[in-house]
């Protein structure tokens, strides 16, 4: 592993980690792994030395504020999702992008950035999971009220009194950037997430997209449901969309949620379904 130097597109330095395949004196059709919210980079460590062990160069990074791009102090610490998607993941992509064709992995806000991305043709292909519209409605009944404590009563109350999400406190992940919490609750109370916000028209730009997708969903996914996960894949309307759905039975595990698909235990079972994808269509030859 080493540390490459890499550049968010408003010139901040990207906190990125490189995996590079054995043998290789320089990257070829660069894996660039796209976290989940308030997820860091080491979480995708175990997904990314099995992608290198097949032969694949991979990048995984931390968004502003997160992870080991965390400043000292969060507190009015300025980042937002589009910070992430339109600077971050965008310096990343073209980072990579010098390597020949981009494969990005995501996972939940990670599958979402695609549409986002100022050269979203930069990207060949998309494989993520968990990525859904983040409504409420489609989640299980009794995940409802801890999600609307996080955006109506505690989330509020705490964000006022530490001027950031205390996510570690909250059991939600790392730490959040106060506006990217703000961006987050916004959103995820709309039905259809930002395609339902009148302050931006982001429907055309997700359209445009031309990648190759792969969307995996799981059955207990409480987050991102199937009818959730295939509602945001319902705007990548140009793309060539393709659907996995999981059963944790059948794939021998007793549970996937919204996290497991990226878990090391879990990678026997799983990781396949993307990796088997990458072969089929002739990526990371």
């Amino acid at each position: 592993m080493r540390d490459p130097a890499i550049v968010a597109l408003d010139g901040q330095p990207v906190a990125a980690t490189l995996f590079p395949a054995a043998g290789r004196e320089e990257p070829r059709e660069v894996v660039v792994i796209a976290c989940a919210t308030a997820t860091p980079q080491g979480f995708y460590r175990g997904f990314a030395e099995h992608a290198r062990a097949m032969g694949r160069d991979v990048v995984t990074f931390d968004y502003r504020g997160i992870g080991k791009a965390r400043p000292a102090r969060l507190r009015g610490f300025q980042a937002g999702f589009l910070d992430f998607i339109e600077k971050d993941l965008a310096g990343v992509v073209e980072w990579a992008s010098q390597f020949g064709p981009v494969d990005l992995v995501g996972h939940s806000l990670g599958g979402q950035a695609l549409g986002l991305l100022p050269r979203p043709g930069r990207v060949r292909s998309l494989a993520t999971f968990g990525t859904g519209v983040g409504h409420h409605s489609y989640m299980p009944r009794s995940e409802r009220p801890k999600v609307l404590a996080v955006w109506w009563l505690l989330g509020p109350l705490l964000a006022s009194i530490y001027g950031y999400l205390p996510g570690r406190r909250l059991g939600f992940g790392e730490d959040l950037p106060l506006q990217a919490y703000r961006d987050w609750r916004r959103w995820c109370l709309r039905p259809r997430y930002w395609f339902d916000d009148p302050a931006v028209d982001f429907a055309p730009r997700f359209a445009a997209v031309r990648s190759a997708v792969l969307s995996v969903s799981a059955d207990d996914d409480r987050w991102a449901p199937h009818a959730s996960a295939d509602m945001f894949m319902s705007f990548y309307a140009g793309a060539e969309v393709e659907k996995r759905r999981l059963s944790p039975a059948e794939r021998g595990l007793p549970r996937i949620g919204h996290m497991g698909f990226y878990r090391r235990d879990n990678g026997a079972a799983l990781w396949p379904v993307v990796t088997d994808w990458w072969k089929s269509r002739g990526f990371g030859g």
